[in-house]
């Protein structure tokens, strides 16, 4: 469900949107980060049946 993808996705999501005010990570870093958790959170679909 989605609600569960969501909950499994929490921690990896609030790790992608904290920055530390000295890192510097441009918008392509920044894309491939978040490219990143959502496959994350595919692969969580996928090994659910969700």
């Amino acid at each position: 469900m989605a609600v569960d993808q969501a909950v499994d996705m929490h921690e990896s999501m609030l790790n992608f949107l904290q920055q530390r005010l000295t890192e510097a990570v441009d918008f392509d870093e920044s894309i491939e980060g978040l490219r990143d958790v959502l496959a994350q959170g595919k692969s969580v679909a996928v090994a659910t049946g969700v």
